[in-house]
């Protein structure tokens, strides 16, 4: 430590964080959570692709419904749980 800081960067080496999420990443980690086998071969079939595509929307469209409806059903439990504890 010491002849770092003497001779050279005191910072630690390396990477502190993770490194950064591409689209691709996103995309190949919703492809697997859809149990997508050979994808490549599925996107040459443009059939196939557009039933993979719609499969995905209508699994994006529901994660964001619950999010929304979890979010409203949390909002709704704060404001129920703090109207009650200022009652008291």
């Amino acid at each position: 430590m010491c002849r770092r800081l003497r001779y050279g960067n005191p910072c630690l080496k390396g990477q502190l964080e993770d490194p950064k999420k591409r689209w691709e990443d996103d995309v190949l980690e919703d492809i697997k959570s859809m149990n997508v086998r050979n994808w490549k071969k599925v996107a040459q079939n443009r059939d196939s692709w557009k039933e993979v595509v719609e499969q995905a929307r209508t699994l994006y469209s529901l994660q964001r419904f619950i999010r929304r409806r979890l979010l409203c059903d949390m909002t709704r439990l704060f404001l129920h749980v703090s109207l009650f504890s200022s009652q008291s």
